[in-house]
Order: structure tokens, then sequence, then C-alpha cells
């Protein structure tokens, strides 16, 4: 599946906010984790704090949803 089969995006922002280390408590699936990953770093490039409490659950949101809103397709 390309970028989803490399694992977690590893990466250090210039905050010092790590991507791919953070421990959310989260499923650990690498595909809900790549997703995790590309949704924190969308948000820190629209200038948010990835880490405000308001958004801190916001990639495994997005994720859940997108693997669930996708689940079908992948049963057939």
């Amino acid at each position: 599946m390309g970028a989803l089969d490399e694992g977690p995006l590893d990466l250090e922002l210039e905050n010092g906010v790590r991507l791919g280390s953070i421990d959310l408590g989260f499923e650990e699936e690498p595909e809900t984790i790549a997703i995790e990953d590309a949704v924190r770093v969308l948000l820190h490039g629209l200038g948010e704090d990835v880490n405000r409490e308001g958004l801190k659950k916001t990639p495994f949101r997005v994720a859940k949803a997108l693997r669930e809103g996708t689940k079908a397709v992948h049963e057939f």
C-alpha cells in the first residue's frame, strides 16, 4: 500500500514535537499510526498546536473515521 507499508512517520518538528513517537494510548496498527501522523503534520502546517487539549485526540478521530469509512471497500 505504499507509504502505509513503511510504518509510522518519525519526524521532529521545529517546536520539538516528535511525530511517530507521541504515545497517546490509541491503537497501534501501522495504518492508524500513519494516518494520525499525517493529520498531525497537516494540523502543524495550519499553525495549530497539535498538543493543545482540544486537538490531542483529533488525529485518532480522523484515522478512525477514515479506517471505518473505507472498511467495506477492503472487505470485498
